[in-house]
């Protein structure tokens, strides 16, 4: 009576060998694998890459490159399309031809005389805000600290006289409590008050113009990004146009171009 399994090893030869089998699995693997991001594209190319959207998905771009080391050539892609190609039919363009486009176009569009008074306008008013932003910050902190630090110093009071605490247990504390807080009112006394901003007159406006200008077509990709942040919010890429939507009024704009398209 037999009311239990047994396994008798036997030893017979491999249906295949040990090097087919580490490559169809090693193939296997590689077909599920998710595509990884490549950061370095994204950070080192693409000025417009974080402002760009797919027309189609409205999904963000990513930057892909093509050709061989010594000629590489990089492509704006819809991000979900690079994940998976049949959720979006997305479009590809060159990233160096692109973003010379939108450049030229930004120029004639956001740096008329009109434009760049609005923005010196902004700017001063910018720096005053900040400059007045920081000091009352720092004045609430400050007075604040002092308000905590008399209000240890009365519970401290009130312990002794109810005789949960004694004197000398508190005398140590207390001192340092005082010192703190005449630190706090010293450096409340010492505020500086806000640097003068220049007026609009004070301002050189083709000086401001080509500082711009200059910033946009920089070598310092972070330069140029940040001289665009306070300009664009998005930019959406569709098969021969580009919609810019501007920071700096409402109604967006729309550039055709013949960008030559990547692989899809």
């Amino acid at each position: 009576d037999n009311d239990h399994e047994e396994v008798i090893p036997d030893h017979h030869p491999a249906i295949i060998d040990q090097q087919t089998w580490d490559e169809a699995q090693r193939l296997r693997t590689a077909r599920h694998r998710k595509p990884k991001e490549n950061t370095k594209f994204n950070g080192v190319h693409g000025l417009f890459r974080s402002f760009l959207r797919c027309g189609h998905c409205g999904g963000p771009v990513k930057v892909n490159r093509g050709g061989h080391p010594g000629k590489w050539i990089y492509y704006y892609c819809c991000s979900t399309r690079w994940h998976n190609k049949a959720a979006c039919p997305g479009l590809t363009a060159k990233v160096h031809e692109l973003d010379n486009l939108l450049l030229d176009r930004l120029e004639s569009e956001v740096l008329t005389p009109k434009v760049v008074q609005q923005l010196i306008v902004d700017s001063i008013d910018r720096l005053q805000n900040t400059a007045e932003d920081q000091l009352t910050k720092a004045r609430t902190d400050l007075e604040n600290r002092k308000a905590e630090l008399t209000k240890n110093l009365e519970n401290l009071a009130v312990a002794v006289a109810r005789g949960v605490l004694q004197l000398e247990e508190v005398t140590k504390i207390a001192t340092q409590y005082r010192q703190q807080r005449d630190d706090a009112q010293a450096e409340l006394a010492s505020l500086p008050k806000p640097r003068p901003v220049p007026s609009i007159d004070d301002v050189d406006t083709n000086a401001f113009r080509e500082a711009i200008r200059l910033a946009w077509r920089s070598k310092d990709i972070k330069v140029q990004r940040r001289a665009l942040d306070r300009l664009v919010e998005k930019a959406v890429l569709n098969p021969g146009q580009a919609t810019v939507y501007y920071a700096w009024k409402a109604d967006p704009a729309t550039y055709t171009h013949q960008v030559p398209l990547g692989p899809p």
